[in-house]
């Protein structure tokens, strides 16, 4: 064990709430490889998590339950040099799975199966063994926090809690696609309205606002003959697939609008832009059949 550094965490239970203090700055910057299993709970205690520690059937590991933002969290201990944490969710499809690792920066989902079920877990893990500072495992949790947060509502868990709003503005758009880790090129469109232009699973997509009354969105394909696309637009509710000839140019745009007027949450707006990714991924199996 490294000297002083059980100390250390309980300088920060003390002085959490005065976590500017010059002296706390320092203290972060001290760098580690590993930490002892009275280090890890002496860090868990200086975040007021009170846990259960349980010992795992493989030796070097332990496990850590504890409750927080209303989820119940595990902190998996691997013989002190990773730390992984995780919340557990119901099943989700595979899809909406693969939709959150595509564009996530500090978490996984994953679907996993045991005795009881399938289910959906997200995770985060940190290695030590290159050394970090202890402010960094503080910062581990935190981000965790908030990706766990955003998981929620990808999952449907706390859709009831936000506001409804029936005008969707640049601001409001624009933080639920930062939200979704979603990098774009802001345009002004005619008509006063407002395009973003990002890319997801190789397609390039834009999302229009138009006044905040109404969004519209759509990705562009290959010319597909008028039969296929009526054939796809038979077996489709959420979405339309549309032939379109420009000045010559022709090619098949699959579009979906949403209508804000009525009232609209951040998880409404959110769905509709995961649940249009997933049906590019599929017409995009579709157009490549024909």
């Amino acid at each position: 064990m490294r000297a002083g550094l059980i100390s250390f965490w309980c300088v920060v239970a003390v002085g959490l709430s005065n976590a500017g203090a010059p002296s706390a700055r320092a203290q972060d910057d001290k760098v580690f490889k590993q930490l002892t299993t009275e280090e890890t709970e002496a860090l868990l205690q200086s975040l007021k998590i009170q846990f259960k520690k349980t010992p795992a059937k493989k030796e070097g590991i332990f496990y850590y339950d504890f409750q927080r933002g209303g989820q119940n969290m595990r902190l998996y201990w691997y013989n002190g040099r990773d730390l992984m944490l995780d919340v557990v969710f119901p099943k989700l499809p595979l899809d909406q799975v693969n939709l959150w690792n595509v564009r996530a920066k500090f978490s996984r989902a994953c679907l996993h199966k045991d005795e009881k079920g399938e289910f959906t877990a997200l995770e985060a893990n940190i290695d030590l063994q290159g050394g970090v500072t202890e402010g960094a495992v503080r910062q581990f949790f935190k981000v965790f926090d908030d990706e766990v947060k955003l998981f929620a509502k990808l999952a449907g868990g706390s859709a009831d809690d936000d506001p409804v709003y029936t005008k969707v503005t640049s601001d409001k758009l624009e933080g639920v696609l930062k939200g979704l880790n979603i990098a774009f090129k802001k345009l002004e469109a005619k008509g006063g309205a407002t395009a973003y232009d990002f890319e997801s699973n190789n397609h390039k997509l834009r999302l229009v606002n138009f006044g905040g009354s109404d969004l519209m969105i759509d990705a562009h394909f290959k010319k597909l003959k008028l039969e296929d696309v009526n054939q796809y637009n038979l077996n489709r509710k959420f979405i339309r697939c549309v032939a379109y000839n420009v000045n010559g140019n022709e090619y098949t745009s699959l579009e979906s609008n949403l209508d804000c007027v009525g009232g609209v949450t951040d998880a409404i707006v959110r769905n509709f832009i995961r649940a249009f990714d997933i049906e590019v991924s599929e017409f995009s199996k579709y157009v490549q059949g024909k």
